[in-house]
């Protein structure tokens, strides 16, 4: 009957001595032979096994004699293929009288049952851990807060070395966190379309969770390091969450379907956000309708009732006047019937101003303003919109031109249409410039656009008023008891105007400083234009043939002048590749670097890479069981004021990108930083002369026309006039600001300007080198062009030593910059083309954080 039993049996004396084994236990009948009359410690130490788990089955044995009942004993025994679990159950049979007679014991392969529990286990304790993080997600107030809680659930139940959460903005999926393991290699992700070639844009396609069991199946171009495996499961249509392995492998199902659980709870709470966020806007919407209809009716009511009470008065007046003249001539008073019809006509005007305005906003939004394009020269008609308003600046004591342009500046605009925008536009800046105050306009060129600015010295306007200025019946003042005249509409029949005629509107501004209100608009193409942009061609060929020694010549230069949807394009990639390093790793760097304690706690928050490891909360971190910082509110704001040289040399790179561009990059990592740190970024771009100026600002908007400016300025000048730049800048910032210089230093005598910016400011100069302007390849003859002189030169690379003049020359002018900017007390960080620029970068703002 135990033969026949499908588990391992023995049978044992009182003494633990092997009497019988069955062949399941030991399939070797020499073997089961030897076994008898041993004990299992015996046998052990026979073969030379595990004498103490012998041991352990023996004393089990005896015990069970002893006490006359069942015993079990647990045990685990490792082999080839992992460790196997066993239960051994020991049942004494006894005799008539009660005692023991002989031990049965049983063996039990418990392996398979022990997993399955381990894995009912981890199940349980996955699925309540992803209940209680469905608790706190729920509750999530922004898709911030919902990316913090899935990563939370992938770390503390998954734990997967690779975890990725991405939400869809504009068609892209952008990067919201990603977390990798210690010491693996993983590049930071980029945003990038949904393609169905990528793991995430599979999961968004198809609904469902996706698998890829290696890597190399996705056929795309994405650099995943040290990952072989990757598994996403999509967020609704908001996005999708990704994790990885380093192995080949398969993903278990359970684990999955809790992903799919994950993402449709986070789905929800995504719909949840959206929705709340539509009834804000609605809710504001219909505020703002409400506050709009009250303004307009206060507005409307004031323009209107003021001029006909002052008409009806006057009028009476002047009855009264003819009465007197017709009775008693002697008596009478002509000039005070002049005074009083001038005022009539005045107040007539004004009236029919406003009329006007009403009538041409509601003509441009029914679309029934016919605009037809022609050329029209901007000078020209800002020179005569000046004189017509010469009166009403004459009065106001204001002083009003039109500033001189070296030439003709011609716009492919509407005449009328052109002229009610203008006339708006010098019309407020004369009536918000206090007496003595100046307004300028000026027209000119940048690229493929015709540009004309109204600058005023008034009283400017406050960041929360330039964010609604182009709103009809938006004001400095508004209602029954406002300051200023008007109905509120100039500027926004201004904006729809001009957007109908293909151009753009923007503001800088600053309040109690004054206010700069530009125009761009489609340039009209002269007969050089063709033969210009044969030119850029051939400088681009003549560029890429030699390597420059410094500069290059005027003629040849490569614009970066390109059709708006390209240069639209080109500025949105750069802003989401830059954003994303900013948001990962720079920001942190450039807080400590610039940022002091500040003087008041604000909160805690969780550890970004960079941030000071002196602010660590590490209360709050032993609490949380996550790094924590210490946040203070700053002191004050800061101005960052990016000067950026724009001379013939930068147009110059042999490494895939141009120095310019290049620079452009550097610019728009720390202008973001900046703006996310709450402080403001002005522009300086410069050549010989101040070719771009954009006042300081803060917001995306502000940040994004800045890196335009550095994309479509056009120099007009060819040279390099370092100090004449800073000259300019010290004028400018009138209280400590930080100065960033980006410049390739090929200038001298601006030593002394220099050293005074470095003590007003905080100065920094971040010099750009291209690896061929040290060091020429082998290639025979070449000709080399001063950019700026335009001096040519053949020299012979081949040459020792021309090569090592080249090269000797190159290494004392990067001495002499590095001496001039120590001297000066500036920092100096050196940015190659051939190299990351955020490397040097990051490295310089820790070693300026430690120093304090």
């Amino acid at each position: 009957m135990i033969e026949q039993l499908p588990m391992e049996m023995a049978v044992f004396d009182t003494e633990a001595r092997f009497q019988y084994v069955n062949e399941r236990a030991v399939g070797d009948p020499a073997v089961r032979e030897q076994l008898i009359g041993l004990t299992n410690e015996g046998y052990c130490r026979r073969h030379d096994l595990d004498v103490a788990l012998g041991r352990r089955r023996d004393e089990s044995i005896r015990e069970v004699v002893e006490t006359k009942s069942i015993n079990r004993l647990r045990e685990t025994i490792e082999t080839d293929e992992g460790p196997r679990h066993y239960l051994r159950i020991h049942v004494p049979i006894t005799n008539p009288d009660g005692t023991v007679r002989k031990v049965v014991g049983g063996g039990l392969d418990i392996t398979e049952r022990k997993e399955r529990e381990r894995d009912l286990r981890a199940r349980e304790e996955k699925i309540e851990a992803l209940y209680e993080a469905t608790k706190q997600l729920l509750r999530a107030g922004s898709q911030e807060e919902v990316s913090d809680r899935i990563h939370w659930v992938l770390k503390e139940v998954f734990d997967y070395p690779f975890a990725h959460t991405g939400f869809l903005e504009d068609g892209l999926i952008v990067p919201e966190r990603t977390e990798a393991a210690s010491g693996l290699s993983l590049p930071m992700p980029e945003a990038r379309p949904p393609q169905k070639n990528m793991v995430a844009g599979q999961a968004l396609r198809s609904g469902e969770a996706v698998v890829s069991e290696t890597i190399q199946s996705l056929a795309d171009s994405i650099d995943y390091g040290d990952l072989r495996s990757a598994a996403s499961v999509p967020i609704g249509g908001h996005g999708a969450i990704v994790v990885g392995k380093t192995d080949e492998t398969t993903y278990r199902q359970f684990n999955l379907h809790l992903l799919e659980l994950l993402g449709g709870y986070a789905a929800l709470v995504l719909d949840r956000l959206r929705r709340e966020a539509a009834l804000r806007d609605a809710k504001e919407a219909a505020e703002e309708a409400s506050r709009l209809k009250s303004t307009m009716l206060a507005n409307m009511s004031h323009e209107i009732r003021t001029p006909l009470t002052s008409i009806i008065g006057f009028s009476e007046t002047i009855e009264e006047e003819a009465d007197v003249l017709e009775a008693t001539p002697a008596d009478a008073n002509p000039s005070t019937l002049s005074r009083f019809a001038h005022l009539i006509g005045k107040n007539g005007r004004r009236l029919l101003d406003t009329l006007d305005s009403v009538l041409n906003l509601s003509r441009l939004e029914a679309g029934q303003m016919d605009l037809a394009a022609e050329r029209i020269p901007l000078d020209e008609l800002a020179k005569g919109l000046v004189d017509e308003l010469h009166p009403q600046a004459e009065e106001a004591g204001v002083h009003c031109e039109v500033e001189k342009t070296p030439r003709p500046v011609v716009a492919r605009v509407d005449r009328g249409g052109m002229q009610i925008a203008l006339r708006n536009l010098i019309s407020n800046a004369i009536k918000y410039t206090q007496e003595g105050g100046r307004v300028r306009v000026r027209s000119y060129r940048a690229g493929d656009a015709a540009v004309v600015e109204v600058e005023d010295t008034g009283i400017g306007m406050d960041a929360d008023t330039v964010e609604h200025v182009f709103e009809p019946f938006r004001q400095a003042s508004e209602g029954l008891n406002r300051e200023y005249e008007g109905t509120g509409l100039g500027l926004a029949v201004t904006k729809q105007v001009i957007e109908k005629m293909n151009g753009d509107i923007e503001v800088d501004t600053e309040e109690d400083a004054g206010t700069c209100v530009r125009l761009q608009l489609p340039r009209a193409a002269s007969a050089n234009d063709s033969r210009r942009e044969g030119l850029q061609r051939c400088g681009a060929e003549s560029l890429s043939r030699a390597a420059s020694s410094s500069r290059r010549p005027r003629l040849p230069s490569v614009r970066l002048a390109m059709i708006p949807d390209e240069l639209f394009e080109k500025i949105r990639r750069l802003e989401v590749r830059t954003r994303g390093r900013v948001e990962s790793v720079f920001r942190g760097e450039y807080q400590s670097a610039f940022k002091g304690r500040g003087i008041e706690f604000a909160e805690v928050r969780p550890y970004q890479v960079g941030d000071d490891i002196r602010n660590i909360d590490w209360n709050v971190s032993a609490r949380m069981d996550d790094t924590y910082v210490k946040v203070y509110e700053e002191e004050r704001e800061q101005t960052v004021m990016l000067c950026v040289d724009v001379s013939g040399s930068e147009n110059f790179g042999s490494q895939g990108k141009l120095k310019r561009e290049v620079a452009a990059e550097i610019c728009a990592v720390i202008a973001f930083s900046a703006v996310q740190n709450n402080d403001t970024v002005g522009l300086l771009l410069f050549s010989d002369e101040t070719e771009r100026f954009v006042r300081p600002g803060s917001g995306r908007r502000h940040v994004l026309r800045c890196i335009r400016e550095l994309f479509t300025a056009e120099p007009e000048s060819i040279g390099t006039d370092i100090g004449g730049a800073l000259r300019r800048v010290l004028r400018i910032l009138q209280r400590r600001s930080i100065l960033v210089l980006v410049s390739d230093f090929f200038d001298a005598g601006y030593d002394s300007v220099l050293r005074a910016a470095g003590q007003r400011h905080d100065t920094i100069g971040i010099e750009l080198q291209d690896p061929r302007e040290e060091e020429l390849p082998p290639v025979g003859l070449v000709d080399l062009t001063d950019a700026e002189t335009g001096e040519t030169v053949t020299v012979d690379p081949r040459d020792p030593a021309a090569r090592g003049a080249i090269e000797a020359a190159a290494q004392a002018r990067r001495e002499r910059t590095r001496e001039i900017l120590r001297g000066a007390g500036a920092g100096h960080v050196i940015v190659r083309t051939d190299g990351d620029y955020l490397e040097p970068l990051i490295a310089f703002f820790r070693r300026r954080a430690r120093r304090g």
